[in-house]
């Protein structure tokens, strides 16, 4: 890996729904699992659809950062910059050598 790549500062969050509201539905609880870390983002995809007149668009990104064992796809990756939130699709572990880690998430609005 290339230090001078990983010029996005992102933070990565756990979420657990621990309770339920008056309603029924489920709280969810963050916790900061890393903060302001040094990430390279690329995005990957972008999609846009269209149903009963609602615009939906998704945009998959790549994050590389250096390895983390607390890292899972129960977490969320909140980018600094732009302050957009992705839900984590999947976990990489760049050549089994415990250096890099690549992270695909998914924004969608």
């Amino acid at each position: 890996m290339r230090a001078g790549r990983l010029n996005r500062k992102i933070s990565i969050r756990s979420i657990a729904s621990t309770a339920r509201s008056t309603d029924g539905q489920p709280l969810e609880s963050e916790t900061t699992v890393l903060s302001n870390i040094w990430a390279d983002c690329q995005p990957i995809k972008s999609e846009e659809i269209f149903r009963q007149d609602v615009r939906w668009t998704g945009v998959t990104k790549r994050f590389v950062i250096r390895y983390s064992t607390a890292v899972d796809t129960t977490c969320r990756v909140y980018e600094a910059a732009t302050g957009e939130v992705y839900e984590i699709v999947g976990l990489i572990d760049v050549d089994d050598a415990r250096r890099t880690l690549e992270i695909m998430a998914k924004r969608t609005t």
